[in-house]
C-alpha cells in the first residue's frame, strides 16, 4: 500500500493483478487492472499524480490516478518485482526484484 504525499488517497495492491484506489475515508474511488499476475508493490509519484505497480510478472508499470495505463517498463526485469519506489524529482523509479537486483527505469526512455 501507498499514501499519496498529501495524504488523501490511498493505494492498494492485490493478487488478483488490481489496484485499488481509496479516500482517506475508505471510499473506493477506482479499480485499475493493472497487471495479469500478482501486485507486489505500488507507490504514488511524488506530485501524487501518478502510480508505479510491480508485479509478478516481471513488469513495472507507470499509471496515470484516473487509471490510464502511461508506460510498462520490460527492459531488464529478469524475476518478480518486489518494490518500487519514485526518485524526490518523480523522474526515476527504481525497482527490486526476488533476483536481487535493482533497476532504474527512466520516465523519458524506459530505461538508465
Amino acid at each position: 500500500m501507498s499514501f499519496s504525499p498529501d495524504g488523501k488517497m490511498l493505494a492498494s495492491a492485490s493478487d488478483d493483478g488490481t489496484v485499488k484506489l481509496w479516500t482517506d475515508k475508505g471510499v473506493l474511488l477506482r479499480t485499475i487492472n493493472a497487471h495479469k499476475s500478482w501486485i507486489l508493490a505500488v507507490s504514488f509519484s511524488p506530485d501524487g499524480q501518478a502510480i508505479a505497480t510491480g508485479s509478478f510478472d516481471n513488469t513495472v508499470k507507470l499509471w496515470s490516478i484516473n487509471g490510464e495505463l502511461l508506460k510498462t517498463f520490460l527492459k531488464g526485469a529478469s524475476d518478480s518485482i518486489t518494490s518500487v519506489s519514485f526518485s524526490p524529482d518523480g523522474q526515476v523509479i527504481a525497482s527490486s526484484s526476488y533476483d536481487g537486483k535493482i533497476k532504474l527505469w527512466s520516465l523519458y526512455d524506459g530505461s538508465l
